[in-house]
């Protein structure tokens, strides 16, 4: 099967390693803008960096504990809005 996210964004929390990593990596291999969120920010780069070099489109965004929502304003969904 050939799925394909051209033109969608997803996002993804715990993507520094593991199972959050492998999602990221999926999505972004498949064409999604993928935002990819954890509170371990240079394991988080390094999923970022194995993102792009798939050819896909990753930003991360370094959580930090306690806060509602921590993703810029140049995120293209408001997450206050949806948490």
């Amino acid at each position: 099967m050939n799925v394909t996210f051209s033109g969608k964004t997803v996002i993804v929390t715990g993507a520094a390693h593991g199972f959050g990593r492998a999602i990221s990596r999926a999505f972004a291999e498949r064409g999604a803008q993928v935002w990819a969120c954890d509170v371990i920010d240079d394991e988080l780069r390094e999923t970022e960096r194995l993102c792009r070099a798939t050819g896909g489109v990753c930003y991360s965004v370094e959580l930090e504990r306690g806060r509602r929502a921590c993703i810029p304003p140049a995120a293209p969904v408001n997450l206050p809005s949806i948490i």
